[in-house]
């Protein structure tokens, strides 16, 4: 590559179906976490309790998406100064602030505040672990931790499984990226998806649960390295995605229909270790050639107004902090506000109380995020920026000076 091309990135403009497509995916993990009315016997209950069954491959969708972004970074960077220093420096100011915050206060803080929550008692067996389990959400492997346990050990820090693969993900991939080319990294992808298939399959005969298939990172990389895919196409000018535009299209409409049926009618489930080993593969293959469709969508084009729209831009804007925020907003909710008789005489407890707290534990979580993205998210991202200009002054003294600018 030469230095030329080495900038596209920083020039290449927004994306806003990219948002959109995060903002689906965020939806996603909110209506599956949010879905709390009890199934019954029947009804509408029972069926929005099968369908959010859909809402867990929201962080399918991250992956890919996780998985196109940073290749793309990586391969247009890989020929300019500070390959190493400038991409884990960003990721540690984009990443690092928000989630450690969250981590000393699930294991300091939240274990003293929830003795004072009688509606919550139940889970204080489960938070008080996190004063001794620090050190997997501190290394960013809680992943292995959940693995180990067999479920997700901590009600709030949890959801850490998926960043945890992400982080060791960047870990591994920018080395990778900085001494392949582009077509060994196309062929590095495509051994990771027979070895992701492999794994799961090796896991499944073993006797594994599907909790561990789910979180261990040689099960989870189909996502990733079709993002990855993705990324190296578009650079490698064969038009691969354009051309395959119309079959991505069909295999992502249909790709969904049939997951939906197929919760819907409880013909299947996520957490069924046999789904593991055969559909999350599918599922990755579903959510990447719905990032073509956004990719190749048209201006002007239903696609691209919808993946642009203000209301999924916006929870695309915010997923990070809604997906570190939200599970213990909506417990806080249903535990308290949701809890209380009058609601109950309100609202009863069945399709309309449902409805409702969905609006309020979103809408909850999104203002949350509001709150931490101008507090620490947007501050830290400042320093992001001031730090590239920093580089970018430093880099230009060294070459005036004659020196390698490669450190």
């Amino acid at each position: 590559m030469n230095r030329q091309s080495s900038s596209t990135y920083a020039e290449m403009p927004r994306i806003p179906q990219l948002d959109g497509l995060r903002g689906i995916a965020i939806l996603l993990v909110l209506f599956h976490h949010c879905t709390v009315v009890q199934p019954g016997q029947g009804g509408m209950e029972a069926v929005l309790s099968r369908l959010a069954n859909i809402g867990p491959h929201g962080v399918d969708l991250f992956f890919v998406l996780s998985g196109f972004l940073i290749t793309g970074i990586l391969l247009d960077t890989k020929s300019l100064a500070g390959y190493f220093r400038k991409f884990y420096t960003r990721r540690a100011l984009r990443i690092f602030p928000l989630y450690y915050l969250i981590v000393l206060v699930c294991v300091v803080v939240l274990p003293f505040v929830v003795l004072k929550v009688p509606a919550a008692a139940h889970k204080v067996a489960r938070l008080v672990s996190a004063p001794s389990d620090w050190p997997w959400y501190v290394l960013y492997l809680s992943n292995f931790l959940i693995a180990k346990q067999q479920n997700w050990v901590h009600p709030v820090l949890g959801v850490t499984w998926s960043l945890a693969i992400e982080e060791q993900f960047y870990l591994v991939w920018a080395p990778i990226v900085f001494l392949l080319d582009r077509s060994k990294v196309k062929t590095l992808g495509l051994t990771l998806l027979g070895i992701t298939f492999c794994a799961r399959w090796l896991m499944l005969l073993k006797g594994y649960s599907w909790i561990q298939l789910y979180v261990l990172p040689w099960c989870r990389m189909d996502g990733l390295a079709l993002g990855a895919l993705i990324a190296v196409s578009l650079r490698d000018g064969s038009h691969y995605i354009r051309r395959f535009a119309t079959a991505a299209k069909w295999i992502a409409i249909v790709g969904t229909l049939f997951f939906v049926c197929l919760y819907t009618f409880h013909l299947a489930s996520y957490d069924d270790a046999l789904v593991a080993a055969t559909g999350y593969g599918e599922i990755a293959l579903v959510c990447a050639a719905w990032l073509v469709v956004a990719l190749n969508a048209l201006p002007g084009s239903t696609t691209q107004r919808v993946l642009s729209s203000g209301f999924l831009r916006t929870f695309g804007k915010y997923s990070y902090a809604i997906y570190l925020l939200h599970l213990p907003i909506r417990a806080a909710l249903r535990d308290t506000v949701f809890a209380s008789s009058r609601v109950q005489v309100v609202l009863g407890h069945g399709i309309l109380w449902q409805l409702v707290f969905y609006i309020f534990s979103i809408l909850a979580a999104l203002i949350g995020a509001l709150l931490t993205w101008n507090l620490i998210e947007r501050p830290c991202l400042s320093l992001k920026n001031r730090l590239a200009e920093y580089n970018t002054s430093r880099d230009a003294s060294f070459q005036l000076l004659g020196h390698s600018s490669n450190g």
